[in-house]
């Protein structure tokens, strides 16, 4: 984000291309539904925005809008490309009391529009639902959890619709599918952080003729940033220079990937209350390493919202263990570091009690130096003089004063 300028819900730079462009100009039909803020910089024949004409989390209106623009390729005679987005499992969860007050808000601030957040019964019981390792057992999580689990079972309905569009479409044996999410769960230490539950997400590819047969590969790094130079390897067309992503085909053909043994993730602010949060993290197979550019203040989120939070802060007032559950969510130190095989969630910073093997810290620090000035990182004078803090001119306020 910081090479391409959108740090946020911002603008990317408009010398920085897009996948749907390239793709544009070799001749394929573009569409994106739902999500789709930067007008500018990113080209498509048809984007179909959420609130309005979008379809909210309603998997029949999915159906319906994919087929549609399935026929106007065809009926143009061009290759396609859709970018499909489902608000599920986002909050609102499904019959949570956010989902009643997101609604009356839309609809106050779009009395014009139509809203369709079809009623979801749960997949599952309060009393089996699973909890994330992450968070505590308590009731109030376990009605939340029940309420996301809600969520998924939509979104899971929303790609099967895509699926049934595809083939009664006629392109299902000729078309790449490619699914993932773009964060996790929407719960604390999750979603808008740099731990591994916050930033490994579920990734799915269907390519007719390349990835042939089910198969899972839980031994190579991919980032979301080589989706692009992935497909366009993959379509023979030519990749743009300058991207930060390495494209992956090889791995679809059964082919080992050489020289990537970590992954480098970035986060710079939240868009509930205009939030700056930079942080910058390096995950390989053992360790994760994060610093926090605003070290020491308290962080707050969309993910603390609801009745996780809640609960668990009630708790605190009456359990020491579940106030320094608080303290870990609310308060992020400059460093962190995390032993991956015996604390796969990052719950305990062993920098924190001094018990972090001092090669692999600083092995770690390395890579990270080494990503931040291949990138010309802003950050990296403060990450080099070791202190909290970021360029003013580089928040989200500053930013949106600009395009004002």
């Amino acid at each position: 984000p910081h090479v391409n300028g959108s740090l946020g819900f911002l603008p990317v730079s408009k010398e920085h291309v897009s996948l749907s462009q390239v793709l544009m100009e070799n001749g394929y039909y573009a569409a994106s539904f739902n999500k789709g803020r930067d007008y500018e910089s990113f080209a498509w024949d048809k984007m179909i925005a959420w609130p309005g004409q979008g379809f909210g989390r309603d998997p029949e209106l999915f159906y319906k809008g994919v087929l549609e623009q399935i026929k106007e390729g065809q009926r143009q005679g061009k290759p396609l490309f859709l970018n499909v987005n489902t608000s599920d499992p986002h909050r609102p969860f499904p019959g949570a009391p956010q989902e009643e007050e997101k609604l009356a808000s839309l609809r106050k601030k779009y009395p014009t529009a139509d809203f369709w957040f079809p009623e979801y019964k749960e997949p599952t019981t309060e009393a089996e639902v699973p909890i994330p390792p992450f968070l505590p057992d308590l009731p109030a999580i376990r009605t939340e959890m029940k309420e996301y689990f809600r969520a998924v079972k939509r979104a899971d309905d929303a790609l099967g619709k895509v699926l049934q569009a595809l083939k009664d479409g006629g392109i299902a044996e000729n078309t790449i599918i490619i699914w993932f999410s773009d964060n996790g769960i929407s719960m604390p230490t999750a979603k808008a952080s740099l731990y591994v539950q916050g930033t490994r997400t579920p990734f799915i590819v269907k390519w007719p003729g390349i990835a042939v047969g089910a198969r899972t590969d839980d031994e190579h790094f991919v980032s979301a940033m080589d989706i692009m130079p992935t497909l366009l390897e993959g379509l023979n067309i030519p990749v743009p220079a300058g991207l930060n992503g390495r494209s992956f085909y090889s791995l679809l053909q059964g082919e080992a990937q050489k020289d990537r043994g970590y992954i480098f993730t970035t986060f710079n602010f939240h868009s509930l209350g205009m939030r700056d949060y930079p942080m910058r993290a390096i995950i390989s197979d053992d360790h994760c390493y994060i610093y926090s550019a605003f070290g020491g203040r308290a962080k707050h989120s969309e993910c603390q919202s609801g009745r996780t939070m809640a609960a668990i802060e009630e708790a605190a007032k009456s359990d020491e263990k579940m106030a320094a559950v608080v303290k870990r969510i609310r308060f992020r130190p400059f460093e962190e570091f995390f032993d991956l095989k015996e604390d796969p969630y990052c719950q305990h910073n062993l920098l924190a009690d001094e018990t972090a093997d001092k090669d692999d810290l600083t092995k770690m620090r390395g890579i990270l130096l080494g990503e931040m000035e291949a990138t010309k990182d802003p950050l990296l004078s403060y990450y080099q003089q070791r202190e909290p803090g970021f360029p003013e001119a580089w928040s989200i306020r500053s930013n949106r004063k600009k395009q004002e």
